[in-house]
C-alpha cells in the first residue's frame, strides 16, 4: 500500500465512519484527482461525528481546494461553515475534514451516501479558473459501543518439516506499511494542557559491579550489554521488525531465538553468539484450499515462548498465491496465509532451528474474499490458549485467532476459533495484551475521548467489547521529530494501541479489580513539547456478582527535548511493567530504550547513529524463563552503511538487581 501524507483540519465536531466503498472524481484536463478514503465515525449526544479524509490521488498539485457542500442522507449538516478552504494538496496528500451532522431518528443499521462537492484552482492559457469535483462514498451504520460477537470455528491440518531441505529463495525484502484504521473524530474537543507526571530520562546501561550487591531497585542488564553481542542483519526488509524470546532450560542451555522480517537468529549461549537461519530453506511453498502454492515468505514474523507447554511458537506470513497475470504480465496475487510453527527448545537445539510442526491458515479458511490479505501478526497466550491477532488492510479490520495450547503441544490437527474482522475495525493496527492468565484483550480508539476494550474469556466462544470515556488527547497535531541527518523518524506514525499488558488482580471490599495497562502514541501539543507515549490503566471490577469497567489515572512517557514512540509492554512476576520504546529527535537518532514503567530513567544499549523515516513496527519485550522477574528484549539500532543503513538486531536481558539471582 502507498503511504499517504495526511494533513488535519479541525473544522467542527468529529466523527468516525465504517466505510464500505471508495470513490474517485477525476477533474478533466487536470493532473489532480479527488477521492474519499475510509472515514472514522462516532456518535455523541444526538450528533454524528465524521473524520473524513479527502485525498488528492492524482499526479499533480491541487491548488486552493475548497469544499462547498456536504451531504449524508437525511442528516442535517452542522459543521464546518461552508465554503471551507482546505488549502493546497500535493499529489498523494490528504486533508482530514472533521464534520458533524445532526443524528436523526432515521439512523438505522444501513448504508448512507456521503457526498462532497468542491472545487480547485487550475492555471490555464488565459489565466486561472476553478474546476469543480464531486466525490462520494457509501458509509455503513455505526457499530454499537457495547456488543458481543460469536467466534467462528475451523480445523487445521498439521504438517511437519525436519531440516532445511529447500534451496534458499531470494525475494525482494518487504517495505512495511504500518497498519492503521481511519482517522479519529475529534468532536471539536480541545485537550487540556498536561502532562500528568515528571519527564522520563534516557541513559546508558547500568552494568553490574563484580562482588557488589546493588540496591533492590537498581536495574541491571544481565546480557546484551555490549554492541558486539548484536548480530548484523543482512536480510531484513524495511523496517526489520524484530521479535523473539529467551529461555534457560533445565539442562542449563541458554536459548535465545529471534526473528525479523525474513530471517531468524538462534543463540545457544545466552546471546553471546548467533547463528543465522533462513526460513525459506525450512518451509516449502505448498498448495492449500485448492489454490496454487504461495509465493514465498512475506514479512512480519513474530515469536514467543510458552512455558506451560515448553514450546516456541513462530508466526510467519506468506505472499499471496499467484492467481494470474495482468495485461503487463505482472503477477496478480490472491489469498495469502498465516503459518503457525512450534517446537520445543530441545527440538530447536537438536535441529539448529530447522525442525517444526506447523499449521497453515489461509484467507480462504477464514472465509475472506480474494482481495483480503493478512498482515501484522501479534502473538500472546493464556493458561489455556494461544492467541494470534491479524490485520486485514483491505477493510481496516482486525481479528483474533485462538488455538488450544493442548492442541499445540500434541502437534496434531488444531481446532481454532476466530473473531470477525469487522468487529475489530476500531482496533486496526493494534496488538494483543500480554501476560493475561485467562482471557485475550485488545484495544482501540473510537474518538480522542473514548477507548474501546475487547475481551475474550477462555471459557467462552463469545467475545465482547465496551467503550470507556478517557481524558481527551492530542491525536491530530504534530508528530514531527527530526534526527541529526534531517530525517523525520515519526513520519509513519500511527495512534493504534500497540502496547498492552495484564498487570494483575487486587481483592478490594469483597470484589476483584483486574487491571490492564495500555499504551499508544500522542502528538506534540496540549502541554507536550514533543510527541510522546500515553499510558492508560483499564480496570475490570467484579463486585457482588456485577461487572463494571472503568479507567485509572493516566500517565505519559515524555521529555521536553526529544520524542518517545511505539511502546511495547510486558509484566514480570513482581507485577512490574517493563517497556521497550523508541526515543529520538532533539539531536539524537531513533534509538530503542528499555526499562520499567514508573522509573525516572530508561536505558540505551546500542545507540543508533543513523535513522529511517519509520520506527518499528515491532519490538518485543517478554518475561524471561524461568526467572520471570527479568525481561527479554528484541530490538534494533541503526548505523550508517554502504548504500544506506546497517541494522544491528539486538538482544537484551534486564531486571532489578535484587531479582537477578543465578541468572547469567
Amino acid at each position: 500500500m502507498t503511504r499517504i501524507r495526511r494533513r488535519w483540519f479541525f473544522v467542527g465536531m468529529g466523527l468516525t465512519f465504517v466505510g464500505v466503498a471508495f470513490g474517485f472524481a477525476t477533474v478533466g484536463g487536470s493532473a489532480a484527482q479527488f477521492g474519499l478514503e475510509e472515514p472514522g465515525v462516532a456518535a455523541d449526544e444526538g450528533e454524528l461525528h465524521v473524520a473524513l479524509p479527502l485525498l488528492n490521488s492524482g499526479a499533480g498539485l491541487a491548488s486552493d481546494v475548497r469544499v462547498h457542500r456536504i451531504s449524508l442522507g437525511a442528516h442535517e449538516f452542522l459543521a464546518p461553515a461552508l465554503p471551507y478552504a482546505a488549502g493546497d494538496l500535493e499529489a498523494g496528500e490528504e486533508v482530514v475534514l472533521q464534520l458533524s451532522f445532526e443524528r436523526t431518528r432515521s439512523w438505522r443499521p444501513k448504508e448512507f451516501q456521503l457526498v462532497v462537492w468542491g472545487s480547485h484552482r487550475v492555471e490555464g492559457r488565459f489565466g486561472s479558473h476553478r474546476r469543480p469535483f464531486r466525490v462520494s462514498r457509501r458509509i455503513a451504520a455505526l457499530q454499537p459501543e457495547e456488543g458481543e460477537g460469536t467466534a467462528l470455528e475451523a480445523v487445521v491440518e498439521a504438517r511437519t518439516v525436519d531440516g532445511a531441505h529447500f534451496p534458499p529463495t531470494t525475494t525482494e525484502p518487504p517495505i512495511a506499511e504500518e497498519p492503521e484504521g481511519p482517522p479519529l473524530p475529534t468532536g471539536g474537543v480541545v485537550p487540556a494542557p498536561r502532562p500528568d507526571n515528571a519527564s522520563v530520562n534516557v541513559s546508558g546501561p547500568p552494568r553490574p559491579a563484580l562482588g557488589v550487591i546493588a540496591r533492590a531497585d537498581d536495574i541491571v542488564f544481565v546480557r546484551g550489554i555490549d554492541e558486539n553481542l548484536s548480530p548484523t542483519d543482512t536480510k531484513g526488509g524495511f523496517p526489520w521488525d524484530p521479535s523473539g524470546a529467551s529461555v534457560d532450560t533445565q539442562k542449563g542451555e541458554r536459548v535465545v531465538f529471534l526473528t525479523g522480517n525474513l530471517y531468524a537468529l538462534l543463540s545457544t549461549d545466552g546471546g553471546a553468539t548467533f547463528t543465522h537461519i533462513d526460513p525459506t530453506t525450512i518451509f516449502g511453498n505448498i498448495p492449500l484450499d485448492g489454490m496454487p502454492k504461495d509465493c514465498g515468505l512475506c514479512c512480519d514474523m513474530n515469536l514467543i515462548y510458552i512455558p506451560s507447554i515448553d514450546r516456541f511458537v513462530w508466526v510467519l506470513l506468506t505472499k499471496g498465491s499467484q492467481i494470474g497475470v495482468d495485461k503487463n504480465d505482472k503477477a496478480i496475487h490472491g489469498f495469502n496465509r498465516l503459518r503457525v510453527a512450534t517446537a520445543s527448545p530441545a527440538q530447536v537445539l537438536a535441529s539448529g532451528g530447522t525442525s517444526w510442526t506447523y499449521w497453515d491458515m489461509t484467507t480462504a479458511l477464514f472465509g475472506f474474499g480474494q482481495s483480503a490479505f493478512l498482515d501484522y501478526p501479534d502473538v500472546s497466550f493464556t493458561d489455556s490458549f494461544l492467541h494470534i491477532s491479524l490485520a486485514r488492510p483491505d477493510i481496516s479490520g482486525f481479528f483474533v485467532v485462538r488455538v488450544p495450547l493442548a492442541d499445540v503441544q500434541f502437534g496434531g490437527n488444531v481446532n481454532i476459533a476466530f473473531t470477525n474482522p469487522i468487529d475489530g475495525k476500531v482496533a486496526a493496527g493494534a496488538r494483543l495484551a500480554h501476560d493475561s492468565p485467562d482471557a485475550a484483550y485488545w484495544f482501540g480508539h473510537d474518538t480522542i475521548w473514548k477507548v474501546r476494550a475487547f475481551e475474550w474469556l477462555d471459557g467462552s466462544n463469545s467475545y465482547s467489547w465496551r467503550t470507556l470515556p478517557i481524558t481527551p488527547w492530542v491525536s491530530y497535531d504534530d508528530y514531527t521529530s527530526i534526527t541529526p541527518d534531517g530525517t523525520n523518524w515519526l513520519e509513519a506514525n500511527t495512534t493504534a494501541i500497540r502496547g498492552a499488558t495484564f498487570q494483575g488482580e487486587t481483592n478490594v471490599g469483597g470484589g476483584v479489580l483486574r487491571t490492564l495497562l495500555v499504551a499508544w502514541n500522542g502528538a506534540r501539543g496540549a502541554g507536550f513539547p514533543q510527541p510522546h507515549v500515553r499510558l492508560l490503566p483499564v480496570i475490570k471490577a467484579e463486585v457482588g456478582g456485577l461487572t463494571f469497567w472503568t479507567t485509572g489515572t493516566e500517565s505519559q512517557i515524555w521529555h521536553p527535548d526529544f520524542a518517545f514512540h511505539h511502546a511495547h509492554l510486558a509484566t514480570n512476576a513482581n507485577g512490574e511493567v517493563g517497556v521497550s520504546v523508541g526515543a529520538g529527535g532533539g539531536g539524537s537518532d531513533a534509538t530503542p530504550v528499555a526499562g520499567f514503567i514508573g522509573d525516572s530513567t530508561l536505558y540505551v544499549i546500542g545507540a543508533s547513529s543513523a535513522s529511517l523515516n519509520i520506527y518499528g513496527d515491532y519490538t518485543a519485550i517478554r518475561p524471561h524463563w524461568p526467572n520471570t522477574k527479568l525481561f527479554s528484549v528484541s530490538d534494533y539500532f541503526l548505523e550508517p552503511g554502504l548504500g544506506g543503513v546497517k541494522v544491528n538486531h539486538q538482544y537484551r536481558l534486564f531486571g532489578r538487581s535484587g531479582d537477578v539471582g543465578g541468572t547469567q
